[in-house]
């Protein structure tokens, strides 16, 4: 038996319509939720750091979520403005020091060039599945500090 498939008669176009209004307010839900899990309220980095040391960033937040994970891509920028990149993977989990600050320390190179230098991060959420293909990207922050001879 054959038979026609009329997608585009008269009584479709409706449900047609209704799904493409469903379709825009779920991406329209989505796009509105992109909040930040986190607030960022104070950083403190540690003033004058050691090449071959660590240089310590604590971060006073406000938290939104508690599912959001997050990767943080840092970099330090020297005295003579080389950039040394730091792995995502090289980096320390972050601690928790209590409900509204957290700690992190990132390795400062032995080639570091002594001088004002800037710590640079930028913080990525994933907060639920579909953030794997979108997630949140927060601006780069530059916190200045020095590296001072050993």
């Amino acid at each position: 038996m054959i038979s026609k498939l009329y997608v585009f008669k008269r009584y479709m176009i409706s449900q047609h319509i209704f799904a493409a209004f469903v379709a825009i307010a779920i991406i329209a839900g989505v796009a509105i939720v992109r909040d930040d899990p986190i607030e960022l309220l104070a950083v403190e980095v540690t003033d004058k750091v050691k090449p071959g040391s660590k240089i310590g960033e604590l971060v006073e937040v406000h938290r939104k979520r508690n599912d959001c994970t997050s990767v943080v891509h840092a970099e330090i920028i020297d005295g003579q403005n080389i950039v040394f990149k730091i792995k995502p993977e090289d980096l320390p989990p972050a601690v928790n020091r209590g409900p509204t600050f957290i700690y992190r320390e990132y390795p400062v190179p032995f080639a570091a060039a002594w001088g004002h230098s800037q710590l640079v991060v930028q913080r990525t959420y994933f907060c639920w599945p579909f953030y794997t293909w979108w997630p949140i990207v927060r601006p780069v922050r530059k916190l200045p500090f020095d590296i001072v001879p050993p």
